[in-house]
């Protein structure tokens, strides 16, 4: 699993991951939402 946390400046935001090996040839899945949502207390 790849994870990553960042705090965009504008809207247009480019980001590059370095995807290991194991993961190449595969169909991956990027999702994009705040850090806290969907969490519930």
């Amino acid at each position: 699993m790849i994870r990553k946390f960042i705090t965009p400046t504008q809207s247009k935001y480019n980001i590059a991951l370095d995807i290991p090996e194991e993961y190449l040839d595969q169909e991956l899945e990027i999702i994009v939402f705040k850090k806290q949502e969907g969490l519930t207390n």
